[in-house]
């Protein structure tokens, strides 16, 4: 069955056996291109980096970033610069939502427990609720989800980058809030 995807004018943006996705979303003219792009993202991610492993998954929450930003940047200019950085990708970081809640859950979980090990790489911990303090590690990490012809595309940074900052927001890595550390995890093993 072929997916299809209308922007507000109920023009169809893209067709096709290999959409990721279930149904119609009505995008207009900038976020068509931007979920084309994160749709392309997720088809590399899920094709070449995270293979299909065996998880379930439960009501991820969003929490509070305005006391997730500073635990995690402990210097103003930076935690300046993180709340700058996900004020500029908002609207990305919303499609990005969109787009994991269409997708198959269990790439997801893939996808965020290997985003947890190169985190653990980058900083050389073993902990992955281990503070971020640099917000390089934003880029660092969304470079590797693209494609090596994509690197040097802003588009394509940008948002791979809110991908990334999903699920930072979403507390799969970095330190946590004292309200999040209560909760139970959002992976059931």
């Amino acid at each position: 069955m072929d997916n299809k995807f209308e922007n507000r004018d109920n023009k169809i943006i893209n067709q096709g056996k290999n959409t990721i996705g279930v149904q119609n979303i009505y995008l207009n003219n900038d976020e068509s291109k931007d979920w084309g792009i994160i749709e392309e993202i997720f088809k590399y991610v899920f094709s070449e980096i995270v293979k299909n492993e065996e998880y379930d998954i439960s009501n991820n929450k969003y929490l509070n970033l305005p006391k997730k930003i500073p635990l995690n940047f402990t210097k103003k200019d930076t935690s300046q610069k993180v709340k700058q950085l996900f004020s500029e990708l908002y609207l990305r970081i919303i499609l990005v939502d969109k787009f994991i809640s269409l997708s198959n859950q269990q790439q997801v979980i893939a996808l965020y427990l290997d985003i947890r090990r190169k985190y653990c790489s980058l900083l050389q911990t073993d902990n992955w609720e281990t503070p971020v303090r640099d917000y390089r590690i934003f880029e660092k990490l969304a470079e590797q989800y693209l494609p090596d012809n994509k690197k040097s595309n802003p588009d394509y940074f940008a948002n791979a980058e809110a991908l990334i900052l999903f699920f930072f927001e979403h507390c799969e890595f970095g330190k946590k809030t004292e309200e999040e550390n209560n909760n139970q995890s959002t992976l059931l093993l």
